[in-house]
């Protein structure tokens, strides 16, 4: 039974220590955004942060460039920025983005959008012969050489559409940005008690040592004749 308890005591002790290391792991996080425009749209956050992720997916709402009737010409903006706490021990390898949403546009007619995540831009544009009306969805991707992101983190879409005189229309929207910025998934190294939790475990095997049983007396022998 006392050496039971020695090793109940070794587990709790050895998990305190586990806890109380884990707990100290850097973690990335998501701060405060900034709106920096006053256009109509509108953003739903969803933020996730790990020791090894930012991930971030924004819906917008009221996002849209639409030049019809009388309108030669329409556009759209979000513009902002996130705080971001990455720790110093924490290094990324790239940022990693999608940006989606809607055009319908007839031949006359033109649209772009230009993105901007961290560091990293991208325009996605549609020529005066292009004929759609089809949902869309382009990819931004970038590495960072010396692991680290900025803070703040940028964050903005721009859509300019143009139609001719006697052409159709154009409309396009951006509904969806999702955001992950991450690092090689590598194996961490077990996190193992300090060297109190080590001395609080040898202290409790002492306490629990195993004692000499002692003898039972061996029951005699009567011979029988």
């Amino acid at each position: 039974m006392r050496v039971r308890g020695a090793l109940c005591v070794f587990a709790l002790l050895c998990v305190a220590g586990v806890s109380a290391r884990a707990a100290d792991l850097p973690t990335l996080s998501w701060g405060e955004f900034t709106r920096t425009d006053d256009g109509p749209a509108k953003a739903e956050m969803s933020p996730k942060a790990d020791r090894q992720t930012l991930d971030m997916t924004m819906k917008l709402t009221g996002f849209e460039a639409n030049a019809d009737g009388d309108k030669l010409e329409s556009s759209a903006n979000f513009i902002g920025q996130f705080l971001v706490s990455q720790p110093q021990k924490v290094e990324l390898e790239q940022v990693r983005a999608k940006v989606a949403g809607l055009i319908v546009k007839t031949a006359g007619a033109t649209a772009r959008i230009d993105v901007t995540i961290g560091e990293f831009t991208k325009s996605i544009e549609w020529a005066a012969g292009d004929v759609k009306a089809e949902r869309f969805e382009a990819e931004i991707m970038g590495a960072l050489p010396n692991g680290k992101i900025e803070s703040p983190f940028p964050v903005s879409a721009i859509a300019l559409v143009k139609r001719d005189v006697g052409a159709g229309s154009v409309l396009v929207t951006v509904d969806t940005i999702t955001i992950e910025v991450s690092r090689p998934l590598v194996s961490e190294a077990p996190v193992l008690p300090d060297d109190k939790v080590v001395e609080d475990v040898l202290e409790a095997l002492a306490q629990n040592a195993i004692q000499p049983a002692e003898a039972e007396p061996v029951p005699a022998v009567v011979a029988i004749r």
